[in-house]
């Protein structure tokens, strides 16, 4: 992999995985919110890292057009306009329904047991599959690392005392340094396969918030669970694993820390794969 583009290469996850592309000798080009198509269809690129359409869960189920414009209509566009090797598309683990006790790659998924988020994450992956040539789908858990700004490790950091995540829900955290070099990994040796992307461990929301000891007000409005999420798929690319000790104390330094404590080339102890 010489060239690749990063759609969406502005925002959390695009930037980390630009940083990391680039930190590996790829040359990069970037797509940002507002970057015109036609800017991008001159050359050909050996993968696409589609890393944008990652909204806010409330913001997809109050505005809904947004999250199916983000996701969807802007998707194919590049998916039908671009010339490359490798389509890298970043969906969610939101497409399984929260309740299964198995989350595998294959098992069939129904859109009316999603959230409009999640439904429309699943009905991306379908373009994917019907335009791109060579691709691959990729399904991760929740993040944190430099930049963040969502989920509840960036509520809890930020000092932030609603909690609108149940308190029986059980969360799989993935360092964003680690994403972006499976990302990298996956481009390379996978084809055409979906893969659930995560830390293999979980952790709970109480067990999240006794890090960081306040007086929380739980508004118990989503239920979310990793738990039965299946990696045998990522294993056999990427075998390196976290253990749950690992991730317990990685996300606790990360919730005590502050964002001006983040140096953009910040390493990790996860890197790699």
């Amino acid at each position: 992999m010489e060239r690749a583009l990063v759609i969406g290469a502005r925002g959390f996850i695009g930037g980390n995985v630009t940083r990391f592309l680039r930190s590996s000798g790829i040359a990069v080009d970037e797509a940002l919110r507002g970057t015109p198509l036609d800017s991008l269809t001159g050359g050909s690129y050996d993968a696409v890292f589609f890393c944008a359409g990652n909204s806010k869960t409330f913001v997809s189920e109050r505005e809904p057009i947004i999250c199916l414009t983000e996701n969807v209509i802007a998707l194919h566009a590049y998916l039908t306009s671009l010339r490359y090797g490798v389509w890298v598309h970043v969906s969610s683990s939101a497409v399984y329904p929260q309740s299964a006790p198995v989350k595998v790659e294959t098992m069939p998924l129904a859109v009316h047991e999603l959230s409009m988020y999640g439904a429309h994450k699943l009905l991306s992956e379908r373009y994917v599959t019907r335009f791109a040539p060579k691709w691959v789908i990729v399904r991760p858990t929740s993040f944190f690392g430099p930049g963040l700004k969502k989920n509840l490790l960036f509520d809890v950091r930020a000092g932030r005392r609603d909690v609108y995540l149940t308190r029986d829900s059980v969360l799989d955290y993935i360092p964003i340094e680690r994403f972006a070099a499976v990302l990298a990994t996956l481009a390379r040796e996978a084809g055409n396969e979906i893969v659930n992307v995560g830390s293999g461990q979980s952790l709970t929301v109480d067990e999240i918030l006794s890090m960081r000891p306040a007086e929380y007000v739980y508004h118990d409005e989503r239920f979310h669970s990793d738990e039965g999420m299946s990696f045998e798929r990522l294993r056999r690319h990427c075998p390196d694993s976290m253990t749950r000790d690992e991730l317990r104390d990685a996300v606790r330094a990360f919730v005590l820390s502050s964002a001006e404590q983040e140096p953009s080339s910040q390493p990790s102890p996860f890197i790699g794969c």
